[in-house]
């Protein structure tokens, strides 16, 4: 049985090899029975011994900073955990976990530093190290990464991660043969890494409608193959939607609705909403084919949503693994569109209200609160089934959902990275989804809460 619990550790020049530990630790992992000790560090071992601190009583780890120098750990005082496993005679500090992103030059900068921010604040409560790498800062057995050190971020060489949050924000990137070689090494050195992929929409809309409970709830979705599956989806639905299988950020969504005289063709692009009529389906499928042969597309139902303060509607629910792999909705928001537009992805200048606040402007009480619980219910069930049938691990998911007039809820989307912007008025606040990550990231790594 690995036995855990939290340290201080504090650099003292001594001897090299020996570490000290507050005498309570000692004495109850029975410690003066074992002469010799491997200490780890990720990959990085080292044999010790190990003797009690008489000096203080408080859980410390005192050792050489040459020790900390051969670990690729920072020379200074650092809260972190340490697991003693005596079969092994091993002891294990940790757990170090890592942010893996993009980033341009030799500066971590950019929107998701206030996200890091949080993360780190909340890994220091939590003994834990963290920190933000790219994939060339892969060393062979350390990281040149960044790590919050008094309030900025501090570029340094860095021990291996014992677990992996994947931030890369570019399928292109994701998608190249040398990050697959990278997660490949991963996987060699026994590094866990969690939502190491983004989702494919058509992938995903196959996963979800094989679960008959949740058919009822998504609109529905073709693969566009050619000219006759376009024709027949604007034949059987007044409005449909085609969206890149592969896309992100509401980008490169095209609306086609089907008016008595012609159709109506609304995409967004990196400037805004564009709108043109076609007076012939014909005329209208060489515009969009032309737009769109490029990269695999879905088609989708277009429903007659419910809107809020006559704009576009929906519901961003983020959904987190917990330390027992359980699943649990840790946040949601309703995000409003502008008027002229017709997605409400917050990257695209939406804005995001509380959900009970909306829905109590919107139906009675008591519906109100049904209709929360079933947005909460239905997010779950949607990110149980695609953590049980997607290859890789997912630790979080973005469940975007909308609702009807009539109160029913509607699948949208599913995402892998979710946004991480941060609500200027919240200030240091630690957000429930960064405590969720750090803590779900210490229970892969073996280092749960003591």
């Amino acid at each position: 049985m690995t036995l855990i619990n939290t340290i201080t550790i504090q650099p003292l020049a001594g001897e090299t090899n020996k570490i000290l530990l507050s005498p309570q630790l000692y004495e109850s992992w029975n410690l003066a029975s074992f002469p010799n000790l491997t200490l780890k560090c990720g990959p990085v071992k080292e044999s010790v011994s190990c003797g009690p601190n008489h000096n203080r009583g408080d859980p410390q780890l005192i050792c050489d900073p040459r020790l900390l120098q051969r670990f690729h750990l920072p020379a200074e005082p650092q809260p972190l955990r340490i697991a003693f496993d005596p079969e092994k005679e091993e002891l294990q500090i940790g757990p170090v976990v890592a942010v893996l992103t993009l980033l341009k030059g030799n500066a971590f900068e950019g929107s998701l530093v206030p996200y890091c921010d949080e993360l780190a604040r909340y890994s220091e409560k939590q003994h834990a190290l963290l920190y933000v790498f790219t994939l060339r800062d892969w060393r062979q057995d350390s990281v040149i990464g960044y790590v919050k050190r008094h309030n900025y971020w501090d570029r340094r060489e860095l021990p291996l991660p014992h677990v992996i949050h994947n931030r890369i924000g570019q399928r292109r990137l994701e998608q190249l043969p040398a990050t697959e070689r990278f997660f490949q090494r991963l996987t060699e050195k026994g590094i866990t890494c969690f939502n190491a992929r983004f989702l494919d929409k058509w992938e995903v809309h196959k996963q979800l409608a094989s679960q008959p409970e949740l058919t009822p709830y998504l609109p529905e979705t073709a693969l566009y193959e050619s000219k006759k599956s376009l024709k027949e989806m604007t034949e059987r639905h007044s409005c449909i939607f085609l969206k890149p299988a592969a896309g992100s950020q509401g980008k490169q969504i095209f609306r086609i609705c089907r008016r008595e005289n012609f159709f109506e063709l609304d995409y967004t692009t990196f400037n805004g909403d564009i709108e043109r009529h076609f007076p012939t389906f014909e005329e209208l499928y060489r515009t969009v084919e032309s737009r769109i042969r490029q990269q695999r597309y879905i088609i989708q139902q277009g429903l007659s949503l419910l809107e809020y303060q006559h704009c576009p509607l929906d519901f961003r629910m983020l959904c987190n693994r917990r330390k027992t792999d359980k699943w649990k909705v840790v946040s949601g928001v309703a995000r409003i569109s502008n008027e002229e537009q017709f997605v409400s992805n917050l990257a695209r200048g939406g804005k995001s209200q509380p959900i009970k606040e909306v829905l109590q402007q919107t139906f009675p009480d008591r519906l109100a609160k049904q209709i929360r619980a079933l947005l909460r219910d239905l997010s779950l069930e949607i990110a149980e089934q695609i953590s049980l049938k997607s290859e890789g691990l997912y630790g979080e998911l973005g469940i975007d959902l909308a609702l009807d007039q009539q109160g029913k809820p509607w699948v949208l989307e599913v995402n892998t990275k979710p946004s991480k912007d941060l609500d200027p008025s919240r200030d240091h606040t630690i957000r429930p989804s960064a405590r969720a990550v750090i803590d779900y990231s210490c229970y892969l790594a073996g280092f749960s809460n003591p």
